[in-house]
């Protein structure tokens, strides 16, 4: 489905759109009148692969309608103060590289350089063990390489959401295959020590192992019985959080980070985190190349996981249940 329906507009209804634009020039600065013109003028992929870059380009920032000064100075003071020495970090092993390439998914899309599932699981020996080297060298120089933090983005079009609208549709980032690979390794070696120092509170339920939002359904179910059958009043607010994973605060998230995971971890996970870029892909087209200044691409396997520690210390109150279930 297109974007935005190619309709042809008459002369006669472009000219006097066009004669209050010669009167009043202001008037394009207007974002609704400056949409409506886009919905007018946007017709190719090309058109509509630059506006989603454009579209994405200001998402991916953090709210500026919520920076505490206070707070931003803390994160910058505590993110520019030393490293502590920590332990050094267990290398991957061919073996371990051999069997998340095998586990991997094999209907995921490639990323730019097109390699697919079928080309990894075919890789002979000798590659893979130079393919483990390779990962060994980002863990030991705590580099995330460039061109893996580079995503072709297409947009997805939301259940019931009209189609002529950016809004409507969630950005999916393809990402390079051994870039994954990679992030399924740091999962492995991060999640224990994730668990062992109870960094996710128990309420949080959504991508975690073992944990299920049938379960958050029952906690729900249980509360509202309780409240009836002692005849108390139980009132629920039900949160939406609009371009979660989009509008991820780097520095916060490096903050909390800093506080829990070795020092080769944080400094690898702090170059994971910057200088990220996209293009947008859209029909047969592509757009230019734009940063991410924000947030953790979708399609990300460390995604989740970062996203839910980046919200680990949601404020609460001895009075109040809290419930997390993310979609």
């Amino acid at each position: 489905m297109t974007l935005f329906p190619t309709y042809t507009y008459p002369l006669t209804k472009l000219k006097p759109m066009l004669k209050l634009l010669q009167t009043n020039p202001i008037l394009i600065r207007t974002p609704q009148l400056l949409y409506l013109l886009m919905l007018i003028l946007t017709t190719s992929d090309l058109e509509k692969a630059e506006l989603f870059k454009l579209h994405l380009s200001e998402i991916f920032h953090p709210h500026l309608d919520i920076v505490d000064l206070e707070n931003t100075n803390v994160v910058n003071t505590a993110l520019d103060a030393p490293l502590q020495p920590s332990p050094s970090v267990k290398y991957f092993s061919p073996n371990e590289v051999k069997y998340l390439i095998h586990k991997y998914p094999r209907n995921k899309s490639p990323g730019f350089d097109l390699i697919t599932f079928e080309v990894a699981k075919n890789l002979p020996k000798r590659a893979i063990v130079h393919l483990t080297h390779i990962y060994n060298s980002i863990l030991r120089l705590s580099y995330f390489p460039l061109l893996w933090k580079f995503s072709n983005i297409i947009m997805i079009q939301k259940p019931n959401k009209p189609p002529d609208s950016t809004s409507s549709y969630r950005p999916i980032s393809l990402l390079p295959l051994f870039a994954k690979i990679l992030e399924r390794l740091l999962l492995k070696r991060i999640a224990p020590i994730i668990a062992e120092k109870q960094i996710l509170p128990d309420y949080q339920f959504g991508f975690r192992t073992s944990y299920s939002t049938i379960h958050q359904v029952h906690r729900l179910a249980d509360a509202i019985s309780y409240s009836l059958e002692k005849k108390l009043y139980c009132t629920y607010a039900f949160l939406d959080i609009s371009q979660a994973f989009d509008r991820v605060w780097h520095q916060g998230l490096l903050y909390k980070l800093k506080s829990f995971i070795p020092t080769s971890y944080f400094l690898l996970f702090k170059s994971y985190l910057s200088d990220r870029s996209f293009k947008i892909c859209y029909g047969i087209a592509t757009s230019e190349i734009a940063s991410i200044n924000a947030g953790v691409p979708h399609g990300g396997i460390l995604s989740p996981l970062l996203y839910n520690i980046f919200v680990s210390d949601q404020p609460t109150s001895p009075n109040t249940s809290v419930t997390r279930m993310i979609k």
